[in-house]
């Protein structure tokens, strides 16, 4: 037994991806903050001479400081206004994202606690981005600016320039955290994909029976229930095979445990029996869902037959637990076990071994796993699979409704999905994420780029005449190309080795969403910063090449 807390098993799913998510969406707002800190430091370096003015008239420091906040803080909850608004238009969508398998979905609303939390987060990202360049300008040099004219390049400028490289390493380092997550998760979902589940989802139609228990209280009924089920279904045009099954691969699974094994000495072994899965099943479950046989035979009709001997058939990894050896060694065929979810069945011989499925999903291990035919375990509660001949087996949804209502006309017929539906929704929730984070991290490269492009055309514009002065001294326009780049590759790198050291720190946050991955994959990290370098490279190459074309005579000429 495992006693947990009610509201931990409802939201023990989704709590790592939307703490996940939250992160992502916090460092995408931090860049964009460092942004608008970035263009607020620029407003106000531009306005550094009426500051002076305003000092030296008798202005405090803190005067000069709550007026920048307030106009920063002003814009933040226009912001965060238009926030809510976006977020009521979208919250219709969000709540319809099947993907997310949100516990409580439906009860998602505007309310007073939302509310609440967007404007802390708008007045927190004004104070955010409005306090650094409050600081920075409320000190003025008063004598220094009111000397320099309005349009120099002094201090106050340079200033600028190193106060705003700060804000454009720190945003390089958050958008390098947010793209090696992304290609981590990327490549997670690729290799999951590529995993083979242990038998062919494809043209494969599933749907659960849930007996009632009040008019089918004996095994013959449930019994004579399937069995005349799967005589009608067989029957359906386009239906190549049909089963019945107490699971079907990523739906709830039954689990138990071994009593005993002919010839193994279960006191010997140095490890604890783990739980195995029962499977109960009508004989065509195997052709049905495509799973290879191993070794020995499948079920038949006459092993579902009333007084037929118990049989069983066991997968590989039950095999390889109890015959290390297997598939060499002793063959398993013809031995028996007692299994513990009814000790009144008594021996039950291995009359096959199949191959190992993906019970529990892709992202999990084939786990020791046996079958028993339908007759020794008829469950209450069944899924149907058909594998059908055309391309959409949906297709023959209703008609197998109707052979169901057939047999009884009350009951009912629910979870009606294709295979390929069930697999894509057991791994949505990783597509889902692998999705917003890689959005996010777009987003975070573009207001990166955005930045040091700025920052780089600044920089240039600053030192126009330090340009000149070198062509006229012999600069050729590769000197002036490798001078301005410089400058940017010095951002990527210094930005880039933060963002790694930060990503290795996160580590154990992205291991729970990785599937045969490292979260430390070494190609991922060179290879991101690699692009992240080149695209550097390319945001200050525009810059770069306005200065090495222009004129040195005219550069000459700013003073």
């Amino acid at each position: 037994m495992g006693v947990v807390p009610l509201r931990d098993q409802l939201v023990s799913n989704v709590r790592p991806m939307l703490w996940m998510l939250f992160g992502a969406v916090g460092f995408l707002l931090l860049i964009a903050c460092a942004n608008v800190a970035s263009l607020s430091l620029a407003r106000a370096t531009s306005r550094s001479r009426e500051f002076a003015v305003r000092a030296a008239i008798g202005a405090t420091r803190r005067r000069l400081v709550g007026q920048l906040l307030a106009e920063s803080l002003l814009l933040a909850v226009a912001g965060g206004a238009g926030g809510v608004l976006l977020e009521k238009w979208s919250l219709h969508a969000i709540v319809r994202m099947d993907a997310l398998n949100l516990p409580r979905a439906a009860e998602i609303r505007l309310d007073g606690v939302v509310l609440g939390f967007a404007l802390v987060v708008s007045i927190a990202t004004g104070i955010l981005f409005g306090l650094f360049p409050s600081l920075s300008v409320s000190r003025p040099n008063i004598a220094g600016i009111l000397r320099e004219g309005i349009g120099a390049a002094g201090r106050g400028a340079w200033r600028f320039l190193s106060s705003r490289t700060a804000l454009v390493v720190g945003q390089v380092a958050l958008s390098t955290v947010l793209l090696i997550g992304a290609a981590l998760l990327l490549k997670s979902f690729a290799r999951l994909h590529s995993v083979d589940p242990g038998f062919r989802p494809s043209n494969l139609l599933t749907l659960r029976i849930a007996l009632p228990r009040a008019k089918y209280d004996t095994d013959a009924k449930k019994k004579a229930f399937f069995q005349e089920l799967m005589r009608r279904v067989t029957a359906v045009p386009g239906v190549q095979s049909a089963t019945a099954a107490l699971s079907l691969p990523t739906k709830n699974s039954l689990y138990t445990n071994i009593m005993k094994v002919e010839g193994v000495d279960l006191a010997d072994k140095d490890f604890g029996l783990p739980d195995m899965q029962l499977q109960s099943v009508t004989p065509s479950y195997f052709q049905t869902l495509g799973i290879p046989l191993q070794r020995g035979r499948e079920f038949t009709a006459g092993d579902n037959a009333p007084g037929a001997p118990p049989v069983v058939m066991i997968n590989e990894s039950l095999a390889r637990l109890f015959w290390p050896n297997y598939p060499t060694g002793r063959d398993p065929i013809g031995r028996h076990i007692w299994e513990g979810a009814d000790k009144a069945i008594g021996e039950l011989e291995i009359v096959g071994v199949v191959g190992d499925v993906h019970e529990r999903g892709l992202t999990s291990e084939p786990r020791p796993e046996f079958y028993v035919p339908l007759i020794v375990h008829p469950p209450q509660r069944a899924y149907l699979a058909a594998r059908t001949q055309g391309a959409d087996p949906l297709g023959l949804a209703n008609t197998i409704r109707n052979e169901v209502l057939a047999i009884d006309r009350d009951q009912a017929v629910s979870d009606v999905h294709t295979m390929e539906e069930v697999i894509e929704e057991s791994v949505g929730q990783r597509r889902l994420t692998m999705v917003l984070v890689g959005l996010f991290a777009s987003v975070a490269l573009l207001l990166s780029v955005v930045g040091i492009y700025g920052l780089v055309a600044y920089s240039v514009a600053l030192r126009t005449q330090e340009v000149g002065i070198r062509r006229a001294l012999g600069a050729q326009t590769g000197d002036i190309l490798r001078l301005v780049l410089s400058q940017g590759l010095a951002l990527a790198i210094s930005g880039v080795a933060l963002g790694l050291i930060g990503t290795f720190a996160l580590t154990r946050v992205m291991k729970e969403f990785l599937f045969q991955i490292s979260a430390t994959d070494p190609p991922t990290f060179v290879g991101v910063a690699l692009l992240f370098v080149l695209v550097v490279l390319a945001a200050s190459f525009i810059p770069a090449r306005r200065a090495a074309r222009g004129d040195p005579l005219l550069a000459l000429r700013v003073g």
